[in-house]
């Protein structure tokens, strides 16, 4: 997917906007799982989704990748001390 690149591609030069784009990746791989499972995300909160992929009848997550989706979603990015010493956010 391209959203997988253009965060590999931002990964060192603006991270925060890499961290973006694996985020929405990561939304967007959780709601094409959905859409393979027949499960219905309408509405649904990316949380209530990962939620409701991980559990019963679906178990379509094993624990580690229903943590990982969960980090994913909640992780803040924070600038690195030589991007805020160049004046980065």
């Amino acid at each position: 997917m391209a959203l997988g690149a253009q965060a590999e591609r931002y990964f060192v030069e603006d991270p925060v906007t890499s961290l973006m784009k694996l985020r929405q990746f990561g939304e967007r791989l959780a709601q094409r799982a959905a859409a393979h499972l027949n499960v219905r995300s309408d509405n649904l909160k990316q949380y209530e989704l990962i939620e409701k992929l991980a559990s019963p009848p679906h178990n379509a997550l094993s624990a580690e990748v229903r943590s990982l989706f969960h980090e994913l979603r909640t992780r803040r990015a924070t600038p690195s001390r030589s991007s805020s010493r160049r004046g980065g956010t």
